[in-house]
């Protein structure tokens, strides 16, 4: 193929892209019909009870603990690569890393002091 049916191949993909997303928010809005409100406003998985239609705050454990996993999870994303390709990439490879360790290591440390793991 030359680089104009490459172009116009592209454009298929994103407009059958759009379509199926338009499709699904489409086939969502028909399949669940139009009484939700009773389920809007009963309890959520936390088990907060939602009081006189006013969505109550939820506490700083639930943000930090998505936050922990979201630290984890980043780290060994990125961990399991390095690790595998480690001869190749050299010493700038090893010291970029331990830069990157190092941040993460401060989102543990922040999570840490702001009481995270008390459960």
């Amino acid at each position: 193929m030359n680089n104009a049916t490459d172009d116009y191949l592209y454009i298929f993909f994103l407009v059958c892209a759009v379509f199926f997303m338009v499709l699904a928010v489409i086939a969502v809005s028909v399949l669940t019909g139009k009484n939700r409100v009773r389920k809007k406003y009963s309890a959520r998985e936390n088990g907060f009870k939602i009081l006189d239609n006013v969505y109550s705050r939820l506490d700083l454990r639930f943000y930090m603990g998505a936050m922990v996993f979201v630290v984890f999870s980043v780290a060994v994303i990125f961990l399991f690569p390095w690790a595998t390709s480690l001869d190749t990439i050299g010493f700038f490879g090893f010291w970029s890393m331990i830069v990157f360790l190092f941040i993460m290591s401060i989102g543990f440390i922040y999570g840490l002091r702001k009481g995270a793991w008390q459960w």
